[in-house]
């Protein structure tokens, strides 16, 4: 043990003096259990029995004493240190580095950012036995695959994307109740406004669903969801000048939490609806149909209503005295 813990210490050196390098605690590493048993990750299951390392050590540290205990490279900056792990010939022949991250504590659901002592203090745990810290591969950060779009007028609150084999669209739902639609150039690195509508609702959307409509896909529909208590359905045509039109529009007793879209064939009649399923923050879960023939060729602002077909959960008197009209239909 004492062999081990000498040969952890190069690598971890720079991050803190002498005398904080000195104080140190045991630890037993645990491989997360959902990367256990898999045969691309066999490889990161170090063993499991306690070791000491340095108190002050952070999630830097402790990835390089992974990566030490692994045989991969440390990825220390420092040549010095890569050095006293081995000659150059080793180095070339050992793995690259990996980025962890850590839980320190049994129950702990916290990730690690702070020191190993500091976070250890603050969970209350005990030192006298070994302290169980869990690992696992960190997620890298995502890289834009576009450039930036047009600025936003207020907080973003939903993303949709939506594509075909010819064209694709981002939609975005924002905190002043307005709706956008965008689309990537013809590089792919830039996005474009392709159309907008500034009071889709009076509120703000916290929801949004899209889903193309037709053969040659003509149609991109949206669904919108508010804290207004409204939920809406909005048309933008892809074959012509493209505009947000709010095609119909309905009410729920509380704030709308989420939305779904889809289209279904109405075999007897031989034309198409278009169904959204809507739930709010009051327990009601609402099922909705809209004709989408009867939007045909119009072009008014004026939003028709929708349909409503079946309703559960909520106990508001509103949805009382509703469902006493729907019976009596």
């Amino acid at each position: 043990m004492e062999d081990a813990n000498k040969a952890l210490g190069d690598p971890l050196a720079n991050e803190g003096d002498e005398d904080v390098a000195a104080q140190q605690i045991r630890v037993s590493f645990r491989l997360a259990p959902e990367h256990q048993n898999n045969d691309e990750e066999q490889n990161l299951e170090v063993p499991t029995e306690a070791i000491a390392i340095p108190s002050h050590l952070q999630r830097k540290g402790l990835t390089a004493v992974i990566n030490h205990l692994l045989g991969r490279r440390v990825g220390s900056d420092d040549d010095d240190d890569n050095e006293d792990m081995g000659n150059e010939n080793d180095e070339e022949e050992m793995l690259e580095p990996m980025e962890f991250d850590f839980l320190v504590g049994k129950d702990s659901r916290r990730i690690l950012r702070t020191s190993l002592d500091k976070e250890v203090r603050q969970n209350g745990l005990s030192v006298e036995e070994a302290v169980v810290v869990t690992y696992f591969p960190s997620t890298p950060a995502p890289t834009a695959t576009t450039g930036q779009g047009p600025e936003q007028p207020d907080w973003i609150s939903s993303l949709k994307t939506v594509k075909t084999k010819d064209i694709s669209y981002l939609v975005s739902a924002c905190y002043d109740g307005s709706l956008h639609v965008l689309q990537p150039d013809s590089s792919g690195k830039e996005l474009n406004a392709v159309a907008s509508k500034q009071k889709a609702h009076e509120g703000p959307i916290k929801c949004l669903d899209v889903t193309f409509f037709g053969e040659d896909q003509s149609a991109l529909w949206m669904a919108t969801g508010s804290m207004d208590h409204t939920v809406g359905l909005h048309e933008m045509k892809t074959n012509g000048q493209p505009a947000i039109t709010c095609r119909a529009s309905a009410t729920h007793a509380a704030s709308v939490a989420s939305v779904k879209l889809w289209s279904q064939p109405i075999a007897s009649e031989g034309s198409s609806c278009l169904r959204m399923a809507s739930g709010d923050w009051d327990g009601g879960v609402f099922v909705w149909s809209h004709n989408l023939n009867c939007s045909s060729g119009e072009n008014s602002e004026e939003p028709s209503s929708i349909k409503k077909k079946r309703k559960t959960g909520s106990n508001s008197e509103a949805d009382k005295d509703e469902g006493k009209e729907e019976e009596s239909e």
